[in-house]
């Protein structure tokens, strides 16, 4: 059955209606915003296999700051969902679409200004005194990691479009089409499998910005 705010109004209502209705609208959610925590475990429990401790090492900060860059442009942009939600309950579809793609120019924007922190990474990471060659490996990761950022809250801010139109089942799948595709995409990339140029920890990098 689809999945939509009407569909599941329609059923009896009873004491555990709220429950049920706050739960399937729910997990989506919690699934689709632990993506970017979860391709970054996944990016680790890989590089580990193919480089030993210095590379746990340098990928854990680095995706850790990467993480909380998303997190706070995430923040931004989950706005969408409250004024998409106001305009679909006053039956207003154009201005859904409109918040939307404010959505989308304002992660472009986004993906444009974290660039900023390109020549500072070297810095950043140099502060926390790891060694030489984990500093080396955190920068590498992070700048490259940077690239995906604006891909990343747009994700999002899609996302909160389809939650507030009563489609949560579409940023689910796409989630887990992306995770799935992450897990392979890291499998090839970074030992060499498949056909690709064993790329380490810079592969693991591209695969989850793809």
């Amino acid at each position: 059955m689809k999945l939509t705010i009407d569909s599941i109004l329609s059923r009896e209502e009873t004491r555990w209606s709220g429950v049920r209705e706050l739960t399937l609208l729910a997990i989506p959610i919690v699934i689709t915003v632990g993506s970017n925590t979860l391709m970054t475990g996944v990016d680790a429990w890989m590089v580990t296999k193919f480089g030993g401790k210095e590379y746990i090492a340098g990928i854990m900060p680095a995706g850790l700051m990467n993480h909380v860059l998303v997190s706070f442009f995430i923040g931004v942009v989950s706005c969408v969902s409250t004024f998409v939600g106001q305009s679909y309950g006053r039956h207003e579809l154009r201005d859904c679409s409109r918040y939307a793609w404010q959505g989308i120019y304002l992660s472009l924007l986004i993906a444009l200004g974290v660039m900023m922190f390109w020549p500072a990474t070297p810095a950043i990471f140099k502060f926390m005194g790891h060694s030489e060659e984990v500093q080396r490996l955190e920068t590498l990761y992070f700048r490259l990691r940077l690239w995906g950022v604006g891909g990343s809250v747009m994700s999002v801010a899609l996302g909160a479009f389809f939650y507030a139109t009563s489609k949560p089942l579409i940023p689910l799948v796409a989630t887990i089409l992306a995770n799935v595709f992450n897990l392979v995409a890291d499998y090839a990339l970074i030992f060499g499998k498949l056909g690709m140029p064993e790329m380490g920890l810079v592969g693991a990098a591209i695969a989850t910005n793809i």
